[in-house]
């Protein structure tokens, strides 16, 4: 049986996630911090769960192996993004808010599931960081650092569990197309943007390969923008 559990599963791309997967033929358990319906093509639906309680996990770790038998796969799709913002002007509960979503949240997911993982043969724990990671842009510090740190999990995980067949692979997507993004950057290049279904399809066909090759990579999507990479560096060299 191909059990796939997917957090943050309310959000675009984790329910794109729910949904492709659902129909290469895994049984998806989709779980989220929010309530509301649960995301097409979820098995099971468990809403609520906040991922920072070590109560919270414990509770999602026994249904989970209740629930299911066989391998488990894990994809950790929660993330929060602040506002674009100078790092003093950050309140202290939103720098704390965004290292432990995007950071401690996926150290408490393999925390609690990759020993999961391993009695069940091993399989794919994928994470996502982001493009801003290696970059260091303005007013994302927080973010960067958290999903640099995001990188950094998956590349020790990998060093301490590759050897039992658990493939840790981070994903780094550059700007994914949602609403929520066109009202953040609401002059974007947005035909360059990524979709939620483009990346779904990737993670999708990572969790259908196991490639333990992929272990402790750090996987990059954007597609190359003449905007920000031709335009935008001519006119930062000074010849535009």
């Amino acid at each position: 049986m191909n059990n796939l559990l997917v957090t943050g599963a309310n959000g675009d791309v984790g329910r794109e996630i729910v949904r492709v997967a659902s129909e290469r033929d895994f049984r998806v358990l989709a779980t989220s911090k929010s309530n509301g319906d649960a995301p097409e093509g979820a098995s099971s639906w468990f809403p609520g769960f906040d991922l920072i309680k070590p109560n919270a996990l414990d509770e999602l770790s026994e249904i989970v192996s209740r629930e299911t038998s066989g391998r488990l796969q894990v994809v950790h799709a929660v993330g929060y993004f602040p506002k674009f913002s100078y790092l003093g002007d950050l309140s202290f509960d939103e720098i704390e808010r965004t290292l432990t979503t995007n950071l401690i949240s996926t150290f408490n997911m393999a925390h609690s599931f990759i020993p999961i993982m391993v009695g069940r043969g091993g399989g794919c724990f994928i994470a996502f960081s982001s493009h801003a990671a290696g970059n260091a842009y303005p007013k994302m510090t927080p973010f960067s650092c958290a999903k640099k740190g995001v990188e950094t999990l998956i590349e020790g995980l990998a060093s301490e569990y590759s050897g039992d067949k658990v493939v840790p692979i981070a994903i780094a997507p550059a700007t994914i197309d949602t609403a929520q993004e066109r009202r953040r950057v609401p002059f974007g290049d947005f035909e360059n943007w990524l979709t939620p279904k483009e990346v779904a399809d990737k993670v999708v066909s990572l969790l259908i390969e196991v490639n333990p090759l992929l272990a402790g990579n750090v996987i990059h999507m954007f597609r190359y923008s003449p905007f920000y990479f031709v335009d935008g560096y001519l006119k930062r060299i000074g010849e535009k």
